[in-house]
């Protein structure tokens, strides 16, 4: 009785094991970052614009207002944009050009390469076997101007910043909280082509001056446009390819 007693829970521990392990191996893998996930689909930036509220700087002996800073794409860099579904997650890898009133009496157009992720958030405009695009508002809340032809709108909460790379302020970092906001496409999962997404930085991003001095409350709106890499061409041909062949079957 005793010996049967032992076998079946050494039975029953074995079986949990198992299902323990078949449960880890169909979870998503963790990952470092957010860019070393499989399911992450980055699209490139083709216009990035915006202002920064003016800040006032170390300069000399004391401070100084930049006045409104413009931000402009640098076309030299390899500027992405991107949404995960496995982990409802957005990234951002860009680098931009500063200009403003100060930085132009100094002769200087620093860059500064911003690189940001957290989660995202996504309501559905057309879900699958639901409510019929007319019945339910454009935008639901996104005021990222939507456009009939998408499937979702996307709220993205991304950390993280940058640092100025060069001129007199060379070296101070920018630590940003930015909303973006925008439209996507459920087949890919892409951010819909050449639709403004909408950004925003959030009231608790600072700037930290070399010297030590921070700045807070740092604030700035401005969009941004992705376009698709190549792969996501090749990727939406295909699945227009495998829809014609299944159609062909069903004839």
């Amino acid at each position: 009785m005793i010996r049967t007693s032992l076998i079946r829970t050494r039975a029953l521990a074995a079986g949990c094991c198992a299902a323990a392990l078949l449960a880890l191996a169909s979870a998503p893998p963790a990952a470092a970052s957010l860019l070393e996930s499989p399911s992450l689909k980055l699209m490139q930036i083709s216009s990035f614009t915006g202002t920064i509220n003016p800040i006032s700087v170390p300069f000399g002996d004391g401070f100084i207002s930049t006045g409104p800073i413009s931000l402009a794409l640098d076309p030299s860099a390899i500027n992405l944009f991107g949404l995960d579904n496995v982990y409802e997650a957005g990234y951002i890898d860009v680098t931009l050009i500063l200009s403003s009133p100060l930085l132009s009496f100094l002769g200087e157009n620093p860059k500064i390469r911003i690189i940001e992720e957290g989660p995202t958030s996504v309501g559905y405009i057309n879900p699958p076997d639901g409510p019929s695009p007319s019945s339910v508002p454009h935008g639901g809340g996104c005021d990222c101007g939507c456009d009939p032809g998408f499937d979702f709108f996307f709220y993205s909460a991304l950390t993280g910043g940058g640092t100025v790379q060069d001129g007199a302020f060379a070296g101070a970092v920018f630590h940003n909280v930015n909303a973006y906001q925008g439209q996507g496409m459920l087949g890919s999962w892409i951010v819909k082509p050449n639709t403004p997404v909408a950004w925003t930085i959030n009231s608790s991003a600072t700037v930290t001056f070399p010297g030590g001095y921070v700045a807070e409350g740092v604030g700035g709106r401005g969009t941004l446009t992705v376009v698709p890499e190549p792969s996501s061409f090749v990727l939406a041909a295909l699945g227009l390819a495998g829809a014609w062949c299944a159609a062909r079957r069903r004839k």
